[in-house]
């Protein structure tokens, strides 16, 4: 049985240079399709993905599982572009696999919460996969806390990276995004680097995020980089725009003729829905019947 799950890019909002930043989904996704084999290679189709190699061995051992998997990835982010690649393939291979151990050894479940909300559950060998927990436990250091999470669950996250805290997350606007993704990706070793000049003006635009002013601080850590970018951008109607520290530039715009204005053949929407395995849920349980399968931590949302 394969199991097919996605994750999304994320975007930079605000940064603070020590640690702390925000960013939000969009929907520019890495798609996996896994198929559990019964041997122990773990065999990428696509050789170039081979470097997670041991993102695939964490989460394979973390449910005790001991055979290997195919795995099949397919995404159109670009890579050292500052749209959260890495972030995205992690949280991508750990929900596909998660999908894939639970539809073989459990089940993957509906919890229907109330009239209007409903969400997806997995079970594996009689207890509960806290998706949350296992992102946190299995994924690299060197990734972006904020983004991983973000590629998982949509909206926006402000988050402390080194402390690995959320410290703010909820829905955006539903609204397009314009990406303009330059010929030569700025790479930080050879350019010029707000941190050393702007730290503290960086802190307060984080400040600003923290405080729910996205559009605002998105400006403004767009000033730090490229303050030409976020002028045009602004004049052909976006409500919104900032430029990464590797010269992408970002914008949001209410309506999708202004954002194709701006960027003709980059448009996307915010993302705002967490990302799930592929799978129609086996059965549909309610609160009182999910709150008597056990787990292996508590197991809560955020």
């Amino acid at each position: 049985m394969i199991s097919e799950a996605f994750s999304y890019s994320t975007v930079e909002i605000a940064n603070s240079f020590d640690g702390k930043s925000a960013v939000f989904a969009i929907d520019l996704s890495v798609d996996i399709a896994v198929k559990l084999v019964n041997d122990r290679d773990i065999i990428f189709s696509d050789k170039s993905f081979h470097k997670f190699n041991d993102i695939v061995k964490k989460t394979l051992d973390y449910f005790g599982y001991g055979e290997g998997c195919i795995i099949d990835i397919k995404t159109k982010i670009p890579e050292n572009s500052g749209l959260g690649f890495k972030e995205a393939v992690i949280s991508a291979i750990i929900l596909g696999i998660s999908g894939a151990i639970s539809s073989k050894n459990g089940s993957i479940l509906e919890l229907k919460i109330d009239k209007y909300m409903k969400e997806q559950i997995m079970e594996a060998s009689g207890k509960l996969v806290n998706i949350f927990d296992l992102i946190r436990k299995i994924s690299d250091d060197d990734v972006r806390f904020d983004r991983l999470f973000a590629s998982y669950f949509g909206g926006f996250i402000a988050a402390d990276n080194i402390k690995k805290e959320i410290l703010r997350r909820g829905e955006m606007e539903s609204l397009y995004v314009s990406l303009i993704i330059p010929k030569r990706i700025r790479m930080d070793e050879h350019e010029f680097k707000p941190e050393l000049l702007f730290k503290n003006e960086a802190e307060v635009i984080f400040t600003e995020a923290l405080k729910g002013n996205l559009y605002t601080a998105m400006k403004l850590n767009g000033l730090l980089y490229d303050k030409e970018l976020i002028k045009k951008a602004l004049s052909l109607g976006a409500i919104t725009a900032t430029v990464n520290r590797n010269g992408v530039l970002i914008a949001l715009s209410r309506d999708k003729k202004t954002a194709e204005r701006i960027s003709d053949n980059l448009v996307f929407r915010v993302a705002n829905k967490k990302a799930i395995v592929k799978r129609k849920p086996m059965r549909v349980i309610r609160v009182n019947e999910f709150l008597k399968i056990k787990g292996k931590n508590k197991f809560y949302w955020i």
